[in-house]
């Protein structure tokens, strides 16, 4: 940025904070914003202020707004991610990932159970995944499903051996740091069904 880019860097860090429900940040935290993203075009702030309001619920650090990766890049990682998971577990196991963007993708794709026996060929699969990840990517993460359910809870629930609540084992997916995918898998965690069906 110039420093002529700071009157509109400021108007788009007031807008970040209201939207969010922050106080108004201070003169030193302004600073230290603009000496971290100084070295990026304002209209690259901008285009990652806009992208980051459509996926997250919590207000950017610095490191939001430097470190984000190109949605095509975030998509064959979460597809990377959905595969591995896909192989591991199966359609009979309903999973949760952290990036809720898979849900939605996996929903409008027949649900977890196709995609997991899919006869198609994963060439094919993994292309309508990508395409459809950049789409859904843009809706609000409160809009996104909860979970997948897999055959053995969707049987359970259909033959009432079960609370009302779906269970999904939780998958991490890491777009910024290095992690072991499928080694680090959190405890279940009980889910209600409020919110959209998955």
């Amino acid at each position: 940025m110039q420093e002529g880019d700071r009157a509109p860097f400021i108007e788009l860090m007031t807008m970040l904070t209201e939207t969010y429900g922050r106080k108004p940040l201070t003169e030193a935290a302004l600073a230290a914003y603009w000496m971290a993203l100084s070295d990026i075009s304002i209209e690259t702030i901008r285009q990652r202020a806009t992208s980051h309001l459509k996926t997250s619920e919590f207000f950017p650090k610095p490191s939001d707004l430097r470190n984000q990766t190109d949605i095509s890049d975030i998509a064959v990682m979460a597809w990377d991610t959905t595969y591995k998971a896909i192989k591991k577990y199966g359609g009979y196991q309903s999973v949760r990932f952290s990036d809720p963007v898979i849900h939605s993708v996996i929903h409008v794709m027949g649900g977890w159970e196709e995609v997991c026996w899919s006869d198609e060929d994963y060439k094919w699969v993994e292309k309508r995944f990508l395409d459809l990840y950049r789409a859904m990517a843009r809706k609000p993460a409160h809009e996104h499903p909860q979970l997948l359910v897999g055959r053995l809870e969707r049987e359970n629930h259909s033959n009432g051996f079960a609370s009302g609540e779906f269970i999904g084992l939780f998958i991490p997916v890491c777009y910024h740091a290095p992690c072991d995918l499928l080694e680090t898998i959190a405890p279940q965690k009980r889910l209600s069904e409020e919110g959209p069906t998955p």
